[in-house]
């Protein structure tokens, strides 16, 4: 059964709803966001996302659009280096990454503060509050950053 141009169903001998899309037959207004998960995204493609990107409104509807696009990001990693010569273009790749990007540094400097800790002889039980407080952790993402670094 089809359901639009590029989405079909599969239905009796499944078992489970199964859905197959086939990017290259979408409509690209329609299905933007599918469309970005293909992993042969063209230049003038991702413009369009990026353009999309930026027309929506809210919190919650920019973030999930990142989600896409970082996926459409990873997929398309080949493209992806091409337009980061192009300067809007890299603008906008930064402003979706940086909160993942702030993320991992936070991550690396945490682990890092533990390691120190540690090497110079605290023990967990004084290296858990102080990075709870340094990093605004809970308590159970502090024991997580004790088991792993």
């Amino acid at each position: 059964m089809k359901f639009s141009s590029g989405i079909y169903y599969i239905e009796g001998k499944a078992w489970f709803p199964t859905q197959i899309i086939v990017t290259g037959e979408l409509d690209e207004d329609s299905h933007v966001w599918l469309k970005a998960l293909s992993g042969n995204l063209q230049r003038e493609d991702f413009r369009k996302i990026l353009d999309k990107r930026s027309q929506l409104e809210g919190k919650e509807n920019r973030e999930l659009a990142d989600s896409v696009l970082e996926v459409s990001i990873s997929a398309n990693k080949d493209m992806i280096d091409e337009l980061i010569g192009d300067e809007s273009m890299y603008e906008t790749l930064m402003e979706i990454m940086e909160p993942k990007l702030k993320a991992r540094d936070e991550k690396i400097r945490i682990n890092e503060a533990v390691s120190t800790l540690r090497d110079i002889g605290y023990g967990d039980d004084k290296i858990r509050p102080a990075i709870i407080k340094k990093y605004h952790l809970s308590a159970e993402e502090a024991e997580n950053y004790l088991q792993n670094a």
